[in-house]
């Protein structure tokens, strides 16, 4: 599996048919990593991980369970202050007075 060389891995675990669920949980991660300064990556083809006997054991899979990441964390290298620019692009919405 390719892990693009990231210090931490997140695995979103849950029971199959909670795709909707389990995707935003996913997002809310994600959403939460980057205001945290954090770069993330959802890597879907990681879920084939599931035919490594290890790795099943390793994430205690039990039946009609599902991975639905893994999501990649750590320091982006190109951007240090993820936070800053998207502070900076940021504009007040219009507000109209009836």
């Amino acid at each position: 599996m390719c892990l693009y060389s990231a210090p931490a891995v997140v695995f979103v675990i849950g029971p199959s048919g909670f795709d909707v669920s389990c995707a935003l949980v996913c997002e809310n991660i994600m959403i939460a990593a980057t205001l945290s300064g954090l770069g993330s990556c959802y890597v879907g083809f990681g879920a084939m991980v599931t035919g490594n006997s290890d790795v099943v054991e390793a994430l205690e899979l039990k039946e009609g369970e599902k991975i639905y990441g893994p999501i990649l964390l750590g320091y982006p290298k190109d951007e240090p202050n993820v936070l800053d620019s998207i502070r900076t692009k940021k504009t007040p919405p219009p507000i109209k007075w009836i």
